[in-house]
């Protein structure tokens, strides 16, 4: 009797199991484009189930705040394909979030799309921030000097020197 009622349970279990994954599976929409279509007072969509509970609420609250004090918007999404995708269709994914959502202030282009295009491991794939040009005027106006900074971190970090400034970090150059 015990024996059926162990077989019992574990066949029960394993039913849970399968349905719980089959109503994960259809909230999970196919890759894009084409996208869903954007949920109300939402930034942050994880259809590749990468990110923790925390880091999207975390998330979500930094772009809230970004939207309060600039009025840019920002959208967060991860997909799986069952492909590696090129850096090239990661671009054009990330462009075509973009279009179909409409993500910025109409007259200000002033959008940031962040996407995960993720193979089936869900560890490699392609990440690419793409940004209306309202954003890129504003925020990111001085490429050269960003770049500068990422050299600078990647050094700091390369000799484990910290969160000390690296010699040169963060003086900006007057003579372009």
């Amino acid at each position: 009797m015990r024996r059926r009622l162990g077989n019992l349970v574990a066949v029960v279990g394993v039913g849970w199991l399968a349905i719980a994954g089959a109503v994960a599976a259809l909230d999970t929409p196919p890759p894009g484009p084409p996208f869903p279509d954007p949920v109300l007072d939402q930034a942050v969509y994880d259809y590749a189930d990468v990110f923790s509970t925390a880091t999207e609420a975390s998330a979500e609250a930094t772009i809230d705040m970004i939207e309060s004090r600039t009025g840019a918007e920002v959208a967060v999404y991860s997909q799986v394909l069952e492909f590696e995708p090129t850096t090239e269709e990661a671009l054009a994914h990330a462009r075509a979030l973009m279009d179909q959502w409409g993500v910025g202030r109409r007259g200000f282009d002033d959008g940031l799309v962040i996407l995960f295009d993720l193979d089936t491991s869900r560890i490699h794939g392609q990440v690419q921030l793409y940004a209306g040009a309202g954003f890129q005027s504003t925020f990111l106006t001085d490429a050269e000097d960003l770049r500068e900074r990422h050299a600078a971190a990647a050094a700091r970090r390369r000799h484990g020197w910290g969160p000390a400034r690296c010699p040169g970090e963060g003086e900006r150059r007057h003579d372009r």
